[in-house]
């Protein structure tokens, strides 16, 4: 019900309502008012605007439910240290990103590839650092084969077919890194990308889900091939 936000963990409403309310059993000895008075006061100090009006959902929820673990000091001692955890190592992902960012601002395709719809401040870095030098690629063919999304053609004596699945032998967190740009794309809906209404016109054509976004893959990086290289002409 309350999503782990990987950013600025400090003010992850999930994060901070495990650490002060640690198990069912303690919401319930709290009592309904005081919970959701404690819980109040707990999300006004994150971010997360959708969270407030999910209190008495979150207690309907420790009412119904039936818990094993109960009020085990221990086990509470090693869930906040596993929040502490995932705390520390988020913060230590974020400063590497901030450093990538940096360093990703230098190179002349940055700016092109971080103003196309559906890629920010974390995917922009990512896929740049995975791609290296757009220049060592003849085309953007090639540089589909690179990340691994091309579909290779099949031949066994006089039969070929050319109707084949992505070959996944290239670059997997480059792949990954667009994947997530698509995702992004289905979100923000922007009308006027050709990646995102290309990516529409495929599934509208019946293509499966996964299918139809590694087709605007393809064509993502065809489009900032094409962009990047027009800067070194």
């Amino acid at each position: 019900m309350l999503p782990l936000k990987s950013r600025d963990p400090e003010n992850c409403v999930l994060l901070r309502f495990i650490k002060r309310f640690k198990s069912f059993d303690v919401i319930r000895k709290m009592g309904k008012t005081r919970f959701l008075e404690s819980y109040k006061v707990l999300v006004k100090k994150t971010t997360d605007r959708y969270a407030l009006s999910k209190g008495l959902a979150i207690y309907e929820l420790v009412i119904n439910s039936v818990t094993t673990r109960g009020e085990n000091p221990l086990s509470s001692i090693v869930q906040e240290q596993c929040v502490d955890l995932v705390s520390t190592a988020q913060t230590a992902a974020d400063e590497i990103n901030l450093q990538m960012r940096i360093i990703a601002e230098t190179i002349p395709e940055y700016k092109i590839l971080h103003d196309m719809p559906g890629v920010g401040d974390r995917l922009g870095p990512i896929i740049l650092a995975e791609i290296g030098d757009i220049r060592r690629f003849h085309s953007g063919k090639a540089l589909n084969a690179y990340a691994g999304n091309d579909a290779p053609p099949y031949q066994s004596g006089q039969f070929e077919s050319r109707n084949r699945h992505i070959s996944k032998r290239g670059n997997p967190a480059l792949r990954k890194a667009c994947f997530e740009v698509m995702q992004a794309l289905k979100l923000s809906k922007p009308q006027n990308d050709p990646v995102y209404l290309f990516m529409i016109k495929k599934e509208q054509e019946g293509k499966p889900y996964n299918v139809a976004k590694m087709a605007a893959v393809n064509k993502f990086l065809r489009i900032y091939y094409a962009r990047a290289m027009e800067l070194y002409k």
